[in-house]
């Protein structure tokens, strides 16, 4: 059972590539005994060569999805319909790049998994797995088959009339979490033009994790970094 880890990924107004640069640190073992392609703008990609030196993986560039102009540039429509574009367009990509595997997880560029990912997830054997923190889009697996006949035809049927992508599930027919949580959100600072969301993290809890694991614990200066950007955020409103 092969799997394909598909992560989109975008230099944040505050913090920059600082959330990818630590997701491919911490997963860089799992990212090695799967796949990995990364969506990402040439001029980002540049700035990773250091942290990818070490990692196999495929690069899908971005694109522009002209159809969003009916929204207005950088309102939250058109980001949240161009994450449901993006979406459609690199898991598509994905599945001509790497064609041998059978799953392909949507897997954000500020998402850690659990150290033992492979482990846990051999021992599931669902088509659609919604495994995050019970909302959002964060990291979601899929079977080919379920991706090619229900997933991508119909985020292509309402993604333009400003549905966002997690609100689509109920289009998806049934699914199912995963016995035990795998993937552990760290981000603070959205992606979206104003790239000033506070939002709850899973960092303490990846922590006791790694720890039990006996696992270098994650860098305090990059929790410290996160501290002050939601600082930040609090008195720019």
């Amino acid at each position: 059972m092969s799997i394909c880890f598909v992560v989109p990924t975008m230099s944040r107004k505050y913090n920059g590539l600082d959330y990818f640069k630590t997701s491919l640190l911490k997963n860089k073992l799992i990212f090695n005994n799967n796949n990995l392609c990364i969506f990402i703008n040439e001029k980002d990609l540049n700035e990773l060569k250091t942290e990818l030196t070490d990692i196999n993986y495929s690069v899908i560039s971005r694109i522009e999805h002209t159809e969003l102009n009916i929204f207005e540039k950088d309102s939250y429509s058109y980001w949240r319909s161009h994450l449901c574009a993006d979406f459609m367009y690199c898991l598509s990509q994905a599945m001509k790049i790497k064609p041998k595997c059978d799953y392909y997880v949507w897997l954000e560029d500020d998402v850690l998994l659990h150290p033992n990912f492979d482990k846990i997830w051999t021992t599931q054997n669902n088509n659609f797995l919604w495994t995050a923190n019970g909302h959002g889009a964060t990291c979601l697996i899929f079977s080919k088959k379920i991706l090619n006949e229900i997933v991508i035809p119909s985020i292509k049927k309402y993604y333009l009339k400003d549905v966002p992508l997690d609100f689509m599930y109920k289009h998806f027919g049934n699914s199912t979490k995963l016995s035990q949580k795998i993937a552990f959100h760290i981000g603070v600072v959205s992606s979206s033009s104003e790239g000033q969301s506070i939002r709850v993290n899973d960092w303490n809890q990846y922590n006791e994790i790694v720890k039990d694991l006996e696992i270098i614990k994650c860098d305090d200066n990059i929790i410290n970094n996160q501290r002050k950007v939601k600082l930040l955020n609090r008195y720019k409103r």
